[in-house]
């Protein structure tokens, strides 16, 4: 009987020993699979930032690109000559320019009570109340 019960604590202690180890393996193992996992998806993350940075500036780039053919398109030397091509537009010459002179009034334009026209000068989006009556000046 000696011999029997040596063998079922050594048995006992191999089955241990091995369990231990064959654990430890596998929590190795699953710690090099969850750090690889991690730093794949950090390398996933930072590409996809790499692309829509690039994608934000090609956005830009593109944008500027439109502003500045749409500023060249609709620039003032530009579109007067191409408009006056297309309506076939012609400046009136000296002798064709009509003076017309109206006669002057006697009596002096009425102006507004002083509050009044205070509160017409802030009103008034130019801050002249004169362009507001249309009034002449002798």
């Amino acid at each position: 009987m000696k011999r029997g019960s040596r063998r079922a604590p050594r048995r006992r202690f191999r089955f241990r020993v091995t369990a231990l180890y064959t654990s430890l393996g596998l929590g190795l193992l699953s710690c090099l699979f969850v750090l690889a996992y991690g730093a794949n998806r950090v390398e996933q993350l930072e590409r996809r930032r790499t692309d829509l940075q690039e994608e934000i500036d090609f956005q830009r780039d593109e944008y500027r690109r439109l502003l500045a053919d749409w500023l060249h398109a609709t620039a003032r030397e530009r579109v007067v000559p191409r408009a006056q091509d297309e309506l076939q537009l012609v400046e009136a010459s000296a002798k064709d320019r009509i003076l017309v002179v109206l006669p002057g009034s006697t009596e002096q334009r009425r102006s507004l009570p002083p509050l009044f026209e205070q509160l017409a000068r802030g009103f008034d989006r130019f801050g002249e109340i004169n362009a507001a009556n249309a009034g002449e000046r002798p």
